[in-house]
């Protein structure tokens, strides 16, 4: 490439020495040189720390900074506040990602004129990571196949999931995007809490194709784990989306609705029955939503279908939250075993 502008790679990290060398590994063989490798230790308690530090003593484009914990988006923060790159990438540091990521990302930014190039990710489960790299060789001779969006255009494909996308570590930015806009501390959710207003804030997107980044599927996650007072920011982030689409974006607070409603029943079914404060907090949200979710043609039709069933009570609607969820997993098991 004529052009190789420096690009920064931001990397939390926090208690996942079993993962981390191949996340490290991943990045430092990009095809793209040009990069700035920021690895963000907040606070970890295992050897995490030492496995940064071990990095950055081999190659000049590591650096590597601690802190004490203070979660995700502080980490994230912090590494926009210190980067030198004119383009931020994200990367968890339990994933990895395919040597042509960043090049990828770069080619159809410069190409398109975008100020965000986003792609989806390539889910897995421990163990199935060979099954990745497989996939990865098959489509290594392909060419870059991508789409432009407007952000309006975007914003609605991100809302109503007919991408999904919402994961701020699947895109590349341009540096100008973070000037108003940070992830919010101490909150779960950050990436929803943040995507839209990036969306809005770019002249036009550019999704590619190709899948170049393995999001490792955690029981830990937050998304997958048990309950806890923190997850009850579902409420928040909803209320948050449907009130700044009304002033933002008016003709999208529909599908606001949608992404409000489906982060409400993803925590819903994780609460107990016998903490009925909380769970009744969450459900108002959800019968809030749910009739406009039913009536619109352009959400998905199982989140149609849901909030259907959500008239016939909190029994019956966790059981269908259950059988979808029970369904998904099966055809993310069954999308590995075809790669």
């Amino acid at each position: 490439m004529e052009r190789e502008d420096l690009i920064s790679v931001i990397v939390p990290v926090y208690n996942v020495a079993k993962y981390l060398d191949a996340c490290i590994v991943s990045i430092q063989k990009q095809t793209y040189a040009h990069l700035e490798i920021l690895l963000i230790d907040d606070g970890s308690v295992d050897e995490s720390g030492s496995i940064c530090d071990r990095y950055a003593l081999k190659d000049k484009r590591i650096r590597v900074i601690h802190q004490k914990n203070a979660g995700l988006s502080a980490a994230r923060n912090r590494g926009i506040s210190v980067c030198k790159g004119e383009y931020i990438a994200f990367v968890d540091s339990d994933d990895f990602i395919d040597k042509n990521f960043v090049e990828s990302m770069y080619k159809v930014m410069i190409e398109s004129e975008s100020d965000l190039v986003c792609m989806e990710a390539v889910i897995f489960y421990d163990g199935d990571e060979k099954k990745i790299y497989s996939y990865w060789n098959q489509i290594e001779d392909q060419k870059e196949q991508y789409t432009v969006y407007s952000s309006e255009q975007m914003l609605k494909i991100a809302l109503y999931q007919k991408l999904s996308v919402t994961n701020a570590q699947l895109k590349l930015y341009r540096k100008k995007l973070f000037q108003n806009i940070q992830f919010p501390v101490g909150r779960y959710y950050e990436d929803l809490a943040t995507t839209y207003l990036f969306i809005l804030c770019s002249n036009q997107v550019a999704v590619i194709n190709h899948r170049l980044y393995a999001y490792r599927f955690r029981q830990s996650s937050i998304m997958t784990s048990t309950f806890n007072d923190k997850c009850l920011d579902c409420v928040w982030v909803g209320k948050k989306l449907v009130n700044d689409m009304e002033v933002m974006a008016p003709q999208l607070r529909k599908a606001a609705c949608c992404a409000a409603f489906r982060i409400n029943r993803i925590v819903f079914p994780k609460i107990s029955f016998c903490n009925r404060s909380q769970k009744n907090k969450v459900w108002i949200e959800l019968s809030a939503y749910r009739k406009i979710v039913m009536l619109d043609k352009d959400a998905q039709s199982y989140e149609r279908l849901l909030a259907l069933t959500s008239y016939c009570g909190q029994f019956f609607f966790t059981g269908m939250i259950f059988l979808f969820g029970t369904a998904r997993k099966i055809r993310i098991k069954m999308q590995l075993r075809k790669r």
